[in-house]
């Protein structure tokens, strides 16, 4: 982990790069990966093995982004393969670098615009990726065809809908305070599947079976609340992109709005955790 120093400067660097060009801060790989790429991994490490996936199969990775995803199966399923896409070529840059195995080929491509033969993938793997997707459910259809009888499919999001996710009360406070768009910028409005039910009924809805849910949580401690807060001042996520909408009287008042909000141990640490829905299938 980084010190706090090292924390500080990152942050100090993506902020202000984020205000001068948004399209930067959401490309860029080494960003992602130092604050939300970490929580990310921290769930996969324990979603992988709840698939409860086979060793030595092919796999997709659908939404590589970093490589997360990948990563983990290579170093906990020893699979046969893995072909992992995305459609972000700063990303797919990145994770190639981070990972030279010989059984991973990455690809440049979205999941409506794939060129694989169908049935060609024994399990596929998805780590905050179905949120973005413009039609869920016709993107999941076309993942479906690519997966062997009986293979398994999965996937994970964070839990906006939970209040005891630690982001939760980034959103709560900006409502409370009433700040411009606050209550259409939270997420739970933006993307329907920030919700349990809702990402266990898009499995529903394409006939796999035996479809699970699990909450899974990461327990995670910040030394200090700015620590917290540099998630949403300097790091890759929703709140990023909201703070950069507000004027910097707004921005003040939200940041003592959240910090009142937080629980600290007397050391001044805070103890919050990250929360995440995965949901699996079998076809």
């Amino acid at each position: 982990m980084e010190s706090s120093e090292s924390r500080c400067r990152i942050r100090s660097m993506t902020t202000q790069q984020f205000k001068d060009d948004p399209e930067f801060f959401w490309s860029r790989g080494e960003v992602y990966d130092v604050v939300i790429g970490r929580l990310s991994q921290a769930i996969a490490q324990r979603f992988l093995p709840w698939l409860e996936a086979p060793k030595r199969v092919h796999w997709l990775d659908a939404g590589c982004g970093t490589g997360i995803v990948t990563r983990g199966i290579l170093q906990d399923l020893d699979p046969s393969r893995i072909d992992a896409i995305d459609p972000s070529e700063s990303y797919l840059s990145y994770a190639s670098k981070q990972i030279t195995d010989p059984r991973v080929r990455f690809h440049l491509t979205d999941i409506e615009s794939m060129d694989f033969p169908p049935e060609s993938f024994d399990a596929i793997a998805s780590g905050l990726m179905l949120q973005f997707l413009s039609d869920p459910e016709a993107e999941l259809l076309d993942l479906l065809g690519l997966l062997r009888t009986d293979g398994i499919i999965g996937a994970y999001v964070w839990d906006f809908s939970d209040p005891a996710f630690a982001m939760r009360i980034f959103w709560d406070a900006a409502i409370a305070l009433n700040l411009p768009n606050a209550a259409e910028s939270d997420p739970v409005k933006l993307h329907p599947l920030y919700s349990p039910a809702n990402m266990e009924a898009l499995f529903r809805h394409t006939f796999l079976r035996d479809v699970q849910t699990e909450r899974i949580v990461c327990p995670v401690v910040f030394p200090h609340f700015n620590d917290f807060w540099s998630i949403f001042s300097g790091y890759q996520c929703r709140g990023t992109s909201y703070l950069a909408t507000l004027l910097q009287p707004d921005h003040l008042l939200l940041k003592d709005e959240v910090q009142k909000r937080v629980k600290h141990d007397k050391d001044g640490s805070l103890h919050m955790d990250f929360i995440a829905t995965a949901v699996k299938g079998r076809k």
